[in-house]
């Protein structure tokens, strides 16, 4: 067995001086990765530096980001980011004015994610100081977090759900330079492939242990592997899938195990536990940030969930009936939405619904990249695609339904009809939803790429504003700045701003 490599704690080596503006922190050449990547030790420092752009909310990667797919999907709903969600839920954002503040700000750390990985990636490569089998998991873990860079674009600002579309990531596979700084998008065809060839390779060069819920390993990239083959829905995408999602809800092969009550779960001294259900995670909030959003008295995504701003809630969105009553009649709704009692800015004790999966006083929000129970409502659905039976289908959907202590699903239900299997697929989205709703946008996606008996997106049974006009509009918009930096080359998402709220 390949030797495990132990990380050490250190400081992250900077290659980029910031991340407030993409083009900012692009290196001019190939110097920053050549000067800092020497020998094992630099190189391990530059792969742990990658994550950093994890752990800085203000470099894009916050829970509030990945609730986008929630207001897209009609769950959720409030004011934070001045009209943005709003507009969002709506399909009606622009490029401009203040909808740009709630799109530049993961754009930028997904493809400063992206550079980091390949200076890692190019310059681990060519050193020739460094035994081969820890050169070659030091660069599988740095394709997977390039993949998942990569996978940020594709999933939130391009049109994921159209594999001949034109509306691709922009695929930045080298360092770059001066030479590389502008490139066109590439197709959705190409993002798929290009992404799913760096995860595959995670899969299997990365290191096997999991070091912490905040480092990636070959297990965490079985997972997000399974996740875009299911996505892009190409022939043996599923069977694929399948193979690696038996392997995750596996106990004799899956270093993840799920909690054994969905009613203590998210109990906060669960957030950050190695071996329990948790795969990927943002890492903690440091000290000096901590501090920042406690006394911070603008409506933030921290303040929100922690200081309990009563304009910055999340709420469940009243006047979307579908998610309602699904969710009223679920067992798990006391401990995904419940009131709570706060002292707002002001200093006026108020009570008030919030998201208690993620609600922590102590605004050490968790969040949730990927959970092991979002494998097992990944499994039903590689299991339907591959023609299995309806019990192989709903069984593991009923191991997180009986863990939760909702009715079991029963296949009297869902008959070899077409009707029957529309069913069926409305089932695996409902779970989707209900499960791990409002954590990483996985249940939008499956709204998006699962369809009625009739051949509509499930998409519109949850959020009455979608219908097929709004159909190029299920994406967020490319920052101007880099549509106007990249002189021509990088075509806009099509939008349709008649149709603003602002």
């Amino acid at each position: 067995m390949r030797r495990i490599l132990k990380y050490t704690v250190i400081s992250a080596v900077i290659f980029l001086s910031s991340c407030a503006d993409f083009l900012d922190v692009i290196p001019k050449h190939n110097l920053v990765g050549q000067n800092a990547i020497v020998d094992e030790t630099t190189a391990i420092n530059a792969l742990r530096g990658i994550y950093s752009y994890f752990q800085k909310s203000d470099n894009g990667y916050t829970i509030d980001h990945w609730a986008n797919g929630a207001y897209l999907g009609g769950l959720c709903v409030n004011e934070i980011r001045y009209g943005f969600n709003k507009n969002l839920s709506q399909f009606s954002l622009s490029p401009v004015g203040n909808n740009a503040i709630g799109l530049t700000a993961l754009y930028n750390a997904a493809y400063c994610i992206v550079n980091a990985a390949n200076n890692v990636i190019y310059h681990t490569n060519l050193l020739n100081n460094i035994p081969e089998e820890n050169k070659i998991e030091i660069i599988g873990e740095a394709r997977f977090m390039r993949g998942y860079g990569l996978l940020t674009i594709l999933k939130n600002y391009s049109h994921f759900w159209n594999i001949e579309s034109p509306y691709g990531p922009i695929i930045r596979e080298t360092p770059t330079t001066l030479e590389t700084l502008y490139l066109p998008r590439s197709s959705v065809r190409d993002g798929y492939e290009f992404i799913i060839e760096d995860f595959r390779a995670a899969v299997k060069d990365s290191h096997d242990e999991q070091i912490s819920v905040f480092r990636a390993n070959r297990h965490v990239a079985k997972g997000f592997l399974a996740e875009i083959l299911l996505m892009r829905g190409g022939d043996g995408d599923a069977e694929e899938a399948l193979v690696l999602l038996n392997e995750l809800t596996n106990p004799a092969t899956s270093p993840f195990k799920l909690h054994p009550s969905f009613s203590t779960l998210f109990n906060a001294a669960n957030d950050y536990k190695n071996g329990g259900e948790t795969m990927l995670a943002q890492g903690k909030l440091d000290a000096e940030t901590i501090e920042t959003y406690s006394t911070r008295t603008s409506s933030t995504l921290y303040a929100g969930y922690s200081k309990a701003i009563a304009s910055g809630l999340y709420c469940i969105h009243q006047s979307m009936d579908h998610y309602n009553d699904l969710l009223m009649n679920d067992a798990r709704y006391p401990y995904t939405w419940n009131n709570i009692t706060f002292t707002n800015t002001s200093g006026v004790e108020k009570t008030d619904m919030t998201f208690i999966k993620m609600w922590r006083p102590e605004i050490q929000c968790p969040s949730f990249y990927m959970r092991l129970a979002q494998c097992y409502v990944m499994k039903a659905e590689a299991l339907y695609f591959t023609g299995a039976t309806v019990d192989q289908v709903i069984e593991p959907l009923n191991v997180l339904r009986s863990r939760a202590g909702c009715n079991l699903l029963i296949a009297i239900d869902y008959p070899n009809t077409p009707t029957g299997k529309s069913l069926l697929r409305e089932a695996i989205v409902n779970e989707y939803v209900l499960e791990c709703g409002i954590e990483n946008s996985c249940e939008w996606y499956a709204m998006v790429r699962l369809k009625d008996e009739p051949g509509n997106r499930f998409v519109q049974y949850f959020n009455t504003y979608y219908t097929e006009e709004v159909e190029n509009a299920m994406c967020l918009l490319i920052p101007d700045v880099d549509i106007v930096a990249n002189k021509g080359l990088v075509i806009q998402n099509p939008f349709a701003p008649t149709q603003l709220i602002q």
